[in-house]
């Protein structure tokens, strides 16, 4: 009895699978998992509409990478700015103020004072020795070269400043 309802199971799961574009991928033996197979272009004949509405929207930065099926429908999304992939219904993209996509990289500070994905040069290093032995606080020198505190006391430990 088991026997026959695995044989069911895996004969309606195969014909899924050709339904769906998804394709079993064994990672254990004797477990087989469903990876899904989307990538951007994917749908892009079924999506024509829909994404002519995105473009007056976003310029052409926004596209949908799983098929439109209706506005109220969650679909997966990419950002062609930044790369993100994010989940939304189209109605809301669209229409709503509050729920449009805004590119993480346009609110990342820029300029001498940025401190997110700060690459440390030997001149900023020279500059917090300089400081340092002024007797400026390491608050203050990490807010003048534009990174953090711990940063500064690794770079200065490193360069044998007490």
């Amino acid at each position: 009895m088991a026997n026959s309802k695995k044989k069911r199971l895996k004969r309606w799961m195969q014909k899924r699978i050709k339904q769906s574009g998804t394709v079993l991928v064994s990672i254990e033996p004797e477990k087989e998992y469903k990876a899904h197979l989307l990538y951007l272009g994917k749908y892009e004949v079924e999506n024509r509409a829909y994404q002519k509405d995105l473009d007056t929207v976003y310029s052409g930065k926004v596209q949908p990478i799983e098929r439109f099926v209706n506005q109220k429908a969650i679909i997966l999304h990419e950002c062609s700015e930044c790369f993100l992939r994010f989940y939304s219904r189209p109605k809301w993209l669209l229409t709503k103020e509050d729920q449009r996509h805004v590119c993480y990289s346009s609110s990342i500070p820029t300029g001498e004072n940025r401190r997110y994905n700060r690459i440390v040069t030997a001149q900023d290093i020279a500059k917090m020795i300089l400081l340092e032995e002024q007797g400026i606080s390491r608050s203050k020198i990490a807010i003048e070269v534009g990174v953090s505190r711990p940063t500064v006391i690794k770079y200065l430990k490193q360069a044998g400043v007490k």
